[in-house]
């Protein structure tokens, strides 16, 4: 579907309605006391100039160019981003082994290494960073908790792999499956 000028409207309107609503949550306050961002006028057409008329996946983002002060509004830039298929689900993105009888601090640290050589990768293959955190992606607690574990109680050596779950664009976040194969 070719892009509009009213589709590129109603995603800033969602976007500052997004962006409204964190503000809110970070302030620790409702969402209709903060007022919605300013997006710079320029910003918003070279948008509407670049989209016009094309098809296919795009990031729409908006940056802050000032800091967020209780009861002022934001002022805003919107870029964008074409994004494309990086990973295809069960991508292999690494994988670590580690000798029987290691001790959880270094099954902890390993793992570490190798999920920030993950996000190193990640970046380097065109995933888009958060600009908040700097990350690529996330990996749920419980599961890395609950590998460490197995690891640590494992009777030989095993390898650990970390997959991709499902497809991953550009614009991420990369999810990582977690599996561990005793040898």
């Amino acid at each position: 579907k070719k892009t509009t000028g009213e589709m590129v409207d109603n995603a800033l309107a969602r976007l500052s309605s997004e962006c409204q609503a964190l503000l809110a949550y970070r302030f620790g306050v409702k969402p209709e006391t903060i007022s919605m961002p300013n997006i710079t006028e320029t910003s918003v057409k070279n948008l509407k100039e670049k989209l016009k008329g094309e098809s296919g996946r795009f990031l729409v983002r908006l940056t802050a160019l000032t800091n967020a002060v209780a009861g002022e509004p934001v002022d805003t830039e919107a870029s964008y981003y074409n994004t494309k298929l990086i990973y295809k689900k069960g991508t292999v993105l690494a994988e670590t082994n580690f000798e029987q009888g290691v001790k959880r601090t270094e099954v902890e640290a390993q793992i570490s290494r190798v999920l920030k050589n993950v996000n190193a990768r990640a970046t380097h293959d065109g995933i888009l960073r958060d600009p908040v955190s700097g990350s690529v992606g996330s990996i749920d607690s419980t599961e890395l908790s609950n590998m460490v574990t197995k690891i640590v109680d494992s009777k030989e050596p095993c390898t650990l792999k970390m997959t991709t779950p499902r497809d991953i664009y550009t614009e991420g976040p990369v999810i990582l499956k977690l599996a561990l194969k005793e040898k």
